[in-house]
């Protein structure tokens, strides 16, 4: 079954909470995640980059994401998603989707992180509802990860509703 995520990332914690690790010895099921985003209005953003370090379900990391990877979300509208990662998880049932964001350096060691690129290829820092917080938590509906069977989540960005440009002076 597949469970549509949405951000429009406004509930943000302030402090990055400990990672957790799984249980090795526990039942795990599969879990395979993408990204997708819904059009933004803006004419003169030819892309929006975001770079996401980690992924956890609730505070547990799932390791079937390797970051950092740097996401072109504008590539990502009209249906097209892409994989976040595909593996093994902790069985159990879960409600909170949590992604750490890189703001100073894309997955090649650049700065920024996260921005919007303008169709004249001035680039132009971006922040997630306001505050540049690492995490974006998404409370989901209840998802079950079970064994011996595979879990589809899929996170919609709304970039109409997650950028703000933040202005230097």
């Amino acid at each position: 079954s597949m469970l549509l995520v949405g951000i429009s990332c406004d509930k943000l914690n302030d402090s990055v909470t400990p990672a957790t690790l799984q249980d090795p010895n526990s039942p795990k099921g599969d879990v395979r995640i993408g990204i997708t985003d819904a059009p933004i209005d803006d004419s003169s953003v030819s892309a929006a980059f975001v770079t996401i370090t980690e992924v956890r379900f609730d505070g547990k990391v799932y390791d079937a994401f390797k970051g950092p990877k740097t996401v072109n979300l504008l590539a990502l509208q009209n249906g097209n998603s892409l994989n976040l990662g595909e593996g093994k998880f902790q069985a159990g049932s879960y409600s909170k989707l949590t992604l750490v964001l890189d703001y100073e350096k894309d997955q090649s060691g650049n700065a920024p992180g996260c921005y919007i690129q303008k169709t004249d290829g001035a680039k132009e820092a971006l922040v997630i509802s306001g505050n540049a917080r690492k995490e974006i938590e998404i409370n989901t509906k209840k998802f079950d990860v079970t064994e011996g069977s595979t879990t589809e989540l899929m996170v919609d960005f709304d970039l109409r509703k997650a950028i703000k440009e933040k202005n230097e002076n």
